[in-house]
């Protein structure tokens, strides 16, 4: 038989019972653990001891460090006795577990390590189950589980809201999933301390009355249909137990109290999550407010613990298989050394987290800090000049050809045009440029250079994420992705999910996208879906949306989008022959760009590509600047606005990568500047009569150049580079507004 080289399981946390459904209702939530099992080559085979890494993504906690790692681990129990049942001989392995969900709170712990070690055997066996195929599998799972309880387990399986019951007949295990409210998500507290299951268990009467039995009965049919049809007020009351939380408040006296804290803040229904010890609190638009309660409840109660906020899985655990070598050799570090982290809490969590916000709110990024340590920056230098002769795509992509400091993950295949390769215009007075030197003449810059990113594939700078957002949407295996847009974003991933035959989804602020992007979204077959509002309430809808539906989010939320415009950077350093110039000058809208740009230089410089950094100046349009305010208040505080400016590209007003920014403004003494509406047509104008064309937010950084040269900040001697972001046919509608807006400047007409 062909065995796998390495299987890949995530599996969501589960909350069981939900108040009323004892033993027979399980909730998925987006709280992962992943099991990497790597086979090992047969000549190992004699050493059969299991090597199981355990690694906590939750951070520090006792249970998690208790739990074992040979032949006792309940993984690898599982994973043997299921190969055993299929009459297969269970090969050399090596394990890596990477615990998202605490052991002993009630969050379906253990059935994580049931369902993987099944689905992980189903893999090597040579299956892979459907999602049909699933539900067949409750049986093998609730046999494997220690207790023999089918709620947590079938909802790890299925994913979403899980009804088990047994079926007489058939002598099986029977699971159907049931309907959910499309906006519901959980905030959970969780206790430092454990509560052992079986101990809760023996707390609960061998009899229950027959009005008990009633009571949770006509609750838990209350509860469904509720749920079903949306009626959050009846959930609130469906939510109600006799069976088990009274028992168990005896061992958690402090429970009656924390469910009220949650209610009392606008909680639909609370309950014991499971056995305990965690709470788990059903919301929709009252989220923070709810997880403010319990942290208060829990502080005044002196318990400690941890508050969460997770949306709801709808597609239950993930497999992945590999039978092959990476698609591209990559000198890359171990996997598990490759980690999501938050910069403002530190917090770590595992690769396979794709809401990509920590549970502090704040965006995660890849965690990159030794990547590329292992040669110095002649080195680098030296192979990525050699790759510029290569005829090998990936080599000529602009952004894959910096693999190593990019992309630190093994077997991703690129999923590539090529994009990157962008060319650096001169265009200063003194550079002997021909008619590009005009613009020079228009900023009053001696040495200027125009690198324009709207001639990437798609037509502007998006494509250098956008490749390598894609490649790991499918190398996650994810079947669809969405973001929300002011265009050019939208065109971009329509393109390449159609390369990597994904199903794309895209959020519009319903008439405010120039209809060259839109346009192009549409050819590229896109499912478009028009938000009645502002780029910032299709952000907020499209995450929503992401987390409710299982979809992979492509917005520069996205830390590995920000990874690929760090392309940028070092493309911009190896054309300028590793010599850094005085500034770079970008527009900025979300802040991705400037936030990738920054984050690249300063790894370049940390590597020893360059021996010191350019000041990065963002540029801002005046109807659109909540970055330039807080610049002005020296970042002390961010207040979003409602943006309004003929740059659609930058209209945004909460942009999402605000404190990346940030770091890199501070970290390059750099400064953030705002521009009008009329200085940015005049400034396209000038970009456009010298035959380069860019759009109205790409002249955001020529109009910025221009008036920090004019006020003294930018010496006139300086080397500048102005980022052109997007093409001059992205927003046609706009070319005659800026050569209008030229000649009225020339005709004295205000």
């Amino acid at each position: 038989m062909f065995l796998p080289s390495r299987v890949t399981v995530r599996v969501p946390a589960t909350s069981a019972n939900l108040g009323p459904g004892f033993d027979c209702l399980g909730l998925a939530l987006k709280l992962y653990t992943t099991f990497e099992v790597e086979l090992l080559p047969v000549d190992m085979a004699h050493d059969r001891e299991p090597l199981v890494e355990i690694f906590s993504a939750w951070g520090d906690d006792p249970a998690i460090d208790a739990l074992p790692t040979d032949h006792r681990n309940l993984f690898y129990q599982t994973l043997a006795r299921r190969l055993a049942d299929l009459a297969v001989p269970v090969p050399a392995v090596k394990v890596r577990a990477c615990i998202g969900i605490p052991p002993g709170r009630g969050l379906g712990s253990s059935a994580t390590a049931v369902i993987g070690g099944l689905l992980a055997a189903e893999a090597i066996a040579g299956h892979t189950p459907s999602e049909k195929q699933r539900a067949g599998l409750v049986d093998a799972a609730v046999a494997l589980e220690h207790g023999s309880h089918s709620d947590n387990v079938a909802a790890a399986l299925l994913g979403g809201l899980v009804v088990t019951s047994w079926d007489e007949r058939n002598s099986a295990w029977y699971a159907v999933r049931a309907p959910l409210p499309a906006n519901l998500c959980a905030v959970l507290f969780v206790p430092v301390f454990s509560m052992d299951t079986i101990a809760g268990r023996e707390l609960l009467p061998g009899q229950y009355t027959k009005a008990d039995a009633v009571h949770n009965l006509g609750h838990l049919a209350l509860l469904l249909a509720a749920l079903a049809v949306g009626d959050l007020k009846g959930v609130g009351a469906a939510m109600n137990d006799r069976f088990h939380e009274p028992y168990r408040a005896r061992i958690f006296p402090q429970l009656p109290d924390l469910l009220a804290a949650a209610r009392s803040a606008g909680a639909h229904g609370a309950c014991l999550s499971g056995s305990g010890s965690a709470i788990l609190a059903l919301t929709t638009e009252r989220t923070q407010e709810v997880a403010s309660a319990l942290a208060r409840a829990a502080q005044s109660l002196n318990i400690d613990g941890r508050v969460v906020i997770t949306g709801l899985d709808h597609c239950g655990a993930t497999l992945g298989i590999d039978h092959r070598r990476p698609a591209v050799e990559i000198n890359t570090p171990p996997l598990e050394e490759v980690v999501l982290r938050c910069a403002t809490c530190a917090r770590h969590f595992p690769l396979e987290r794709t809401d990509y916000r920590c549970t502090c709110g704040k965006p995660l990024d890849v965690a990159l800090d030794d990547v590329g340590t292992a040669m110095d920056g002649h080195a680098w230098r030296q192979c990525f000049d050699e790759r510029l002769s290569s005829l090998h795509t990936v080599d000529r992509s602009g952004v894959w050809r910096f693999r190593e400091l990019l992309l630190p993950l093994p077997g991703v295949a690129p999923i590539t045009r090529p994009e990157g390769q962008t060319n650096l215009y001169p265009a200063g007075r003194a550079q002997q440029c021909n008619g590009h030197g005009r613009v020079g003449e228009f900023t009053g810059l001696d040495r200027l250079w125009l690198k324009h990113e709207g001639e990437n594939p798609t037509g502007s700078f998006k494509d250098r994420g956008m490749t390598v957002g894609v490649s790991v949407a499918r190398w996650l295996g994810a079947s669809a992705v969405a973001c929300a847009s002011t265009g050019n974003t939208s065109a971009s991933m329509a393109a390449y999910a159609a390369q990597a035959g994904l199903r794309a989804i895209v959020l519009l602020p319903q008439g405010k996208v120039a209809a060259g992007k839109l346009s192009q979204a549409i050819a590229y077959d896109a499912e478009i879906r028009q938000v009645a509002g502002d780029f910032d309430r299709a952000m907020v809808d499209v995450e929503r949306m992401c987390l409710d539906e299982g979809i992979y989010l492509l917005n520069s939320l996205n830390p590995f989008r920000i990874l690929g415009q760090q392309s940028l950077a070092f493309e911009l350093l190896q054309q300028f022959a590793w010599d850094v110039p005085d500034w770079i000058v970008l527009p900025a809208g979300n802040l991705g760009n400037t936030s990738a740009l920054g984050m690249g230089l300063l790894r370049a410089h940390r590597l020893g590509l360059v021996d010191r950094l350019p000041r990065i100046v963002s540029v801002q349009a005046a109807g659109a600047n909540p970055f330039y305010q807080s610049y002005l208040d020296s970042f002390s505080s961010f207040h979003p606005v409602k943006a309004q400016t003929i740059a659609t590209a930058i209209n945004i007003g909460d942009p999402v990568s605000y404190l990346r920014a940030k770091s890199v403004i501070q970290a390059t003494n750099g400064l953030v500047a705002q521009v009008t509406d009329e200085e940015i047509l005049q400034a396209k104008a000038a970009v456009d009569r010298v035959g380069i064309g860019c759009e109205p937010a790409s002249a955001a950084s020529v109009a910025g150049v221009k008036q920090l040269v004019s006020r003294g900040v930018i010496q006139s001697t300086e080397r500048v580079v102005a980022v052109l972001t997007g093409n001059l046919l992205k927003d046609p509608d706009a070319i005659m507004l800026a050569h209008q807006a030229t000649r009225q400047t020339l005709t004295g007409v205000s």
